[in-house]
């Protein structure tokens, strides 16, 4: 017996591809919004970018999964 149903896969899928675009914008606003001259920052926002890929690898493998069953 399968842990998530279907239903809960597709929503946690959604909910990591929003993520993903939230995460996304973060990245290419903030930089309007505050001039990023720190290594620090460069850090932050390359932590980010890589956050907003890693949703959405979890979001394809939930909809690989969903597409199993």
């Amino acid at each position: 017996m399968p842990l998530l149903s279907d239903v809960w896969l597709e929503i946690l899928s959604e909910l990591f591809v929003n993520l993903a675009a939230a995460w996304f914008a973060i990245v290419f606003i903030e930089p309007l919004t505050r001039i990023v001259q720190s290594p620090e920052g460069v850090f932050i926002l390359t932590l980010k970018f890589i956050l907003g890929i890693l949703s959405l690898v979890i979001a394809k493998n939930l909809r690989e999964e969903l597409k199993k069953r």
